[in-house]
C-alpha cells in the first residue's frame, strides 16, 4: 500500500487489516513514497514519513513497512517499484503482489506513468472512498478492465472518512488527532513538532494565562506543584524542566465548568471513557493535557501524559508521570491529611514507594466516600507496586529524554 503517509492514520491501518483477511494475504506492506509523482512535495522528509509509518505499524501483526520507495532518489513511480519487486530483487520472484488503493485513484489510474504496463501486470484491490462515488468508480473499473485488461478486486469495507490533510490542519491548530491516528504516530508528531504547531510560550507568558484564568488558591497550588515536581525530578535523576512544566500546567483546565470541559473535549478531539466524562475532578486532567498544545504550544508527549494522568496514574506510568502525580499530592501548601508527612519523607528517597503509599490513601478515601474509583488507579498500583513482587522499575531509575 503506497502513499505519502503524511501522516498515516486510522483509515490506512484499517485498510491494511481488512485486506489481510479479505484477500488472505501473508503480509501488507506500507510503502511511503519518496518524491511522489502525482502530488505536491509533502514538506516532510521521506525519513520522517517512514518513521511515522513504522510507528503506525508497530505491534500490528503481518503489517510491515518498506523503504523501497522512500529510499529511491528522484520522483517515485509505482511501475518502477513493481518492476523491481517482480524481477526477483525482492522475494526471489516467488511472491505475487496486490496494490491496495482507494476508489478515487481509479479515476486517474490510466494516467499513471506506464499505466498500460502496470494495469496489465499488477492486480489492484480497491476500497470505497467517499471522494469517488460508487457509480463513477465502478464505471472507471469497467473501462480499465476493457481497455487494459486490468485485474481489479473490490473490498467491501466501510472506512472512516479521514484525510492526512485534515490531520495536518488539526496539528497546526494545536488540536489533538488521537481519535484519528495511532497513538504512536501522535507521539512522533508531537515530539518532532511536525506540521508547525502553535509556538511554545515562555514561562512568564504561561503564568500570565494561569493568573487570568485560575483562582488565586489554584494558582498558588500550581506554582507549588511546579516547585515540588522539579525537586523530586532533581532527587531522582529525572528531567527537571519537564517535571516543572507539567507541574505548572497540570490544572490549567480546572477553572472550566464541567459542561464547558465536555464541549472542549469534543472540540479538541480528546478520547476518554465514561468515568472521566462524568467526573469534573477527572475530566480536567484530560482536557488540560489537550489544551497544552493549543494554548501553550507544549507538544512534548512526556509532559502531555504526565498532565493527562496526574490525578489517577496509569498502567505503564513513567517515572516522570510518578513525580508529577506525587508532587500534586504533597506540595508544600497542601493542607495536612493523614500520612502526608510520611509520604513527603519517603518521596525523598523512594519515589515509587511514596507514590504507592499516596495512591492507596487516595483510593481508600474515594471508596470511603462511596465514590467510584477510576480503574486507572488500581492499574497504576498494580504496575508500580504489584503485591508480593518488586516494582516495575527501581526507585532511582532515570527517565528517558
Amino acid at each position: 500500500m503506497g502513499g505519502t503517509f503524511n501522516p498515516p492514520h486510522n483509515a490506512h491501518m484499517m485498510m491494511a487489516r481488512t485486506a489481510l483477511d479479505a484477500l488472505a494475504l501473508d503480509e501488507v506492506w506500507l510503502m511511503p513514497s519518496g518524491i511522489p509523482a502525482n502530488k505536491p512535495a509533502p514538506g516532510v522528509s521521506p525519513a520522517r514519513r517512514l518513521a511515522m509509518a513504522e510507528a503506525a505499524a508497530s505491534g500490528v501483526e503481518r503489517v510491515r513497512v518498506s523503504d523501497i520507495e522512500a529510499a529511491r532518489p528522484g520522483v517515485t513511480y509505482t511501475v518502477d517499484t513493481m518492476r523491481g519487486l517482480m524481477s526477483g530483487n525482492v522475494g526471489g520472484g516467488r511472491v505475487s503482489y496486490i496494490i491496495l488503493i482507494g476508489a478515487d485513484l481509479l479515476l486517474t489510474l490510466d494516467r499513471w506513468n506506464s499505466a498500460d504496463e502496470l494495469l496489465r501486470t499488477c492486480a489492484f484491490a480497491v476500497f470505497p472512498r467517499g471522494s469517488a462515488p460508487d457509480g463513477e468508480a465502478m464505471a472507471a473499473a469497467e473501462r480499465l478492465s476493457r481497455s487494459h485488461g486490468a485485474n481489479i478486486r473490490w473490498i467491501d469495507a466501510e472506512l472512516p472518512d479521514i484525510s492526512s490533510t485534515e490531520l495536518r490542519e488539526r496539528v497546526h491548530a494545536g488540536l489533538s488527532i488521537e481519535r484519528l491516528t495511532p497513538a504512536a504516530v501522535q507521539d512522533y508528531i508531537d515530539r518532532e513538532r511536525l506540521y508547525n504547531p502553535p509556538p511554545t510560550l515562555t514561562r512568564e507568558e504561561m503564568v500570565g494565562i494561569l493568573k487570568a484564568t485560575l483562582s488565586p488558591r489554584r494558582l498558588e497550588h500550581s506554582l507549588a506543584v511546579e516547585r515540588k515536581a522539579a525537586r523530586l525530578a532533581k532527587l531522582h535523576n529525572l528531567p527537571e524542566d519537564k517535571a516543572a512544566l507539567a507541574g505548572l500546567l497540570h490544572d490549567c483546565a480546572k477553572y472550566l465548568p464541567v459542561g464547558t470541559m465536555r464541549d472542549e473535549a469534543g472540540r479538541l478531539g480528546v478520547a476518554m471513557d465514561a468515568s472521566r466524562w462524568n467526573s469534573g475532578g477527572l475530566l480536567h486532567a484530560i482536557v488540560g493535557a489537550a489544551m497544552l498544545r493549543e494554548r501553550f504550544g507544549v507538544t512534548d508527549p512526556d509532559i502531555l501524559r504526565a498532565v493527562r494522568y496526574h490525578n489517577t496514574g496509569r498502567a505503564g506510568m513513567s517515572m516522570l508521570d510518578t513525580a508529577v502525580y506525587l508532587a500534586d499530592k504533597i506540595e508544600d501548601t497542601r493542607k495536612p491529611y493523614p500520612g502526608i508527612e510520611d509520604i513527603r519523607k519517603l518521596a525523598e528517597t523512594d519515589l515509587i514507594g511514596a507514590a504507592a503509599m499516596s495512591m492507596r490513601g487516595s483510593a481508600g478515601y474515594v471508596v470511603s466516600r462511596g465514590q467510584p474509583l477510576h480503574p486507572d488507579t488500581p492499574a497504576a498500583l498494580a504496575y508500580i507496586a504489584p503485591p508480593g513482587a518488586q516494582s516495575q522499575y527501581p526507585p532511582n531509575a532515570s527517565e528517558g529524554g
